[in-house]
């Protein structure tokens, strides 16, 4: 039977497209890309550390020193080094190793947050399969690798939890499409602003502080570079020995910028039990076989030069209080940031501290690093001194004290300039500036001539009112009347006035 050809062909194929369009697809459990996610990050970093040391034993295997040691032995090592970079304690020989490589930390931590981020669906089964995955996978490779103490099964949950929890909920918070927050995330809207912008802070000041010992390491790397090949050439390594000893060191880099820490605060760190390090004296002695250890400071620091190093701490906290000097207007909440700021750069500070230092073996190698409570309480309290310094100076009402105080120190200077130099301005001119030339411009140019004065018109002469005459006595004659009317009779009256003024008796003369 020949295909459907023509109208039918199309009809079939628009029948078949809506079925593939209404057909729901399979879509994978969350809490199974969640497992999935924990196994490729444990087994991802596990390869890492076991397959070196594999490569070590084979590539070693030829040495006749080597002979009793078989590949399982080799297997067993790397998976010990994965174990203690989760905070396991290693116990060989009577002896234990506690100092975790921070460095192997880091790279179990990227693992899971590569992962999770790829596999893993955003949700928060998701998030709690992957983090209960990876610790069992941690415990099962105790119990496989026989380090089965208490003290190990405790330390490989607490080692799960904080490696996959760090990592798989920093991919799952970190995406736009996270899951929305428990209730109970709410409450923290509840703490005042300063609180929170001060936790804040406090983690960018530890931040910033250990941006500082990272340069410190690299200025004690290049001064003590004849050390550290020394020890090099004493160890005879060449080839893949070499490049295992310098993966080796690598994990440990991390912990040496956290000594350097304790190192620019102020308390120092030691490398086994006697020796101590730190601005103001050193005092070394035997140490591990490591050449990254040969770059340890050899000298104090001469005079007050050691003040550089706590001015630095007290310098990121100060530059860390700008995030919170917005939400500090009130004295309250100046110094609730400020106390915030502290407490979470010391407790973190004392956290990693404790991280870094340990027991590296037997002997004085039983004490490596810093004390964690004494460099936790120095940082916090250096970093918070910097921040409520800032905030103090900061604060309007400061700011306004001070702009005040400026004023009137320039006022009263300008007062004794006005004592000194009568001729000069007053104080209220010399305020600023623009007063100060406007009064030297009246002192140098000529007053303005004043207008001469316009006198007022003279005022109208008043015009004497006319006699009354009194009633006329009874001999009286009447007066004659010349020119008849009112009118000459007023010019009658007025001629005697002319007269007189031309010195002339009008009648007299007439006649």
């Amino acid at each position: 039977m020949s295909a459907p050809t023509g109208a039918l062909a199309v009809l079939g194929r628009r029948r078949r497209v809506i079925d593939d369009a209404t057909t729901p697809e399979h879509e994978t459990a969350s809490w199974v890309t969640g497992v999935l996610a924990a196994l490729q990050a444990a087994v991802l970093s596990l390869a890492v550390v076991v397959l070196p040391a594999v490569a070590v034993f084979v590539a070693t295997s030829a040495d006749p020193g080597n002979e009793s040691t078989s590949w399982p032995a080799a297997v067993v090592t790397g998976a010990g080094l994965w174990l203690l970079a989760h905070g396991v304690p290693l116990v060989t020989a009577g002896s234990v190793v506690s100092v975790i490589p921070i460095g192997l930390t880091a790279l179990a931590v990227l693992a899971c947050y590569a992962s999770a981020r790829r596999t893993a669906q955003r949700t928060w089964s998701a998030l709690g399969a992957a983090v209960g995955t990876y610790v069992l996978v941690t415990v099962l490779v105790v119990l496989l690798a026989g380090f089965a103490g208490a003290a190990q099964l405790g330390s490989a949950v607490l080692g799960g939890l904080g490696v996959a929890g760090l990592g798989a909920g920093a991919a799952l918070l970190s995406t736009a499409d996270r899951p929305d927050l428990p209730q109970w995330w709410g409450a923290l809207e509840r703490v005042p602003a300063s609180a929170r912008l001060g936790a804040r802070a406090g983690l960018a000041a530890v931040a910033m502080v250990v941006a500082v010992a990272s340069l410190l390491v690299l200025a004690w790397v290049f001064m003590g570079r004849s050390r550290s090949m020394d020890v090099v050439t004493a160890l005879d390594v060449t080839g893949f020995d070499a490049a295992a000893l310098a993966l080796g060191q690598s994990t440990l880099v991390p912990n040496v910028v956290l000594w350097a820490v304790s190192w620019v605060a102020g308390p120092g760190f030691a490398v086994g039990s006697g020796s101590h390090f730190a601005p103001t004296d050193v005092v070394m002695g035997p140490m591990p076989v490591f050449p990254i250890l040969g770059a340890m400071p050899a000298e104090s620091l001469p005079g007050a030069f050691w003040l550089l190093g706590p001015a630095a701490v007290a310098a990121a906290g100060a530059l860390a209080a700008l995030l919170v000097r917005r939400a500090a207007e009130r004295w309250r909440d100046v110094g609730l940031a400020g106390l915030t700021i502290g407490l979470t750069a010391g407790a973190s500070t004392a956290v990693l501290m404790d991280l870094a230092g340990g027991s590296a073996g037997p002997g004085r190698m039983a004490e490596i690093g810093a004390d964690p409570l004494v460099v936790g309480l120095v940082v916090g309290g250096e970093v918070a001194v910097g921040a409520l310094l800032l905030l103090v100076l900061a604060h309007p009402t400061t700011r306004r004290g001070v702009t005040t105080g400026w004023r009137r120190l320039r006022r009263g200077d300008a007062k004794e300039d006005a004592t000194d130099a009568p001729g000069e301005p007053t104080a209220r001119t010399a305020l600023t500036p623009r007063t100060a030339r406007t009064a030297r411009t009246s002192r140098t140019a000529p007053s303005p001539v004043s207008a001469p004065s316009v006198p007022s018109p003279p005022s109208a002469p008043a015009i004497p009112a006319p006699p009354v005459p009194s009633p006329p006595g009874p001999d009286a004659s009447p007066p004659a009347v010349l020119g008849g009317g009112a009118r000459g009779g007023a010019a009658d009256a007025a001629e005697p006035d002319a007269d007189e003024r031309d010195g002339t008796d009008g009648p007299a003369a007439s006649r």
